[in-house]
């Protein structure tokens, strides 16, 4: 597999995408979690009712949502790294044995 970017591979899905646009999917979806959950806590202190429920339910979208989406990208990123580390050593196998 080559390191320079070519249409054709991307058709045949030998670029990968995934591992290109993993972070501003991140930035996207944990700026979300944070726009959310601040306006849950915005909403749990104007509720007539008592909303600390809904504050700290807040604080939960804006902390733990982002680490747990933060989880799930290093997960799949990992997995993208075996794949390109099994390509290079099947490069290598494949160059050793032609010579």
């Amino acid at each position: 597999m080559s390191q320079k970017f070519e249409f054709k591979d991307l058709l045949k899905f030998e670029v990968m995408l995934f591992p290109k646009i993993a972070t501003v999917c991140y930035l996207v979806i944990a700026g979300i979690s944070i726009l959310w959950g601040f306006g849950t806590i915005i909403r749990g202190l104007d509720a007539p009712w008592g909303g600390e429920v809904m504050v700290i339910s807040g604080l939960g979208m804006m902390t733990i949502v982002p680490l747990l989406i933060r989880l799930w990208f290093e997960f799949m990123l990992v997995l993208f790294r075996i794949h390109d580390k099994l390509d290079n050593i099947r490069d290598k196998l494949t160059k050793s044995t032609d010579t």
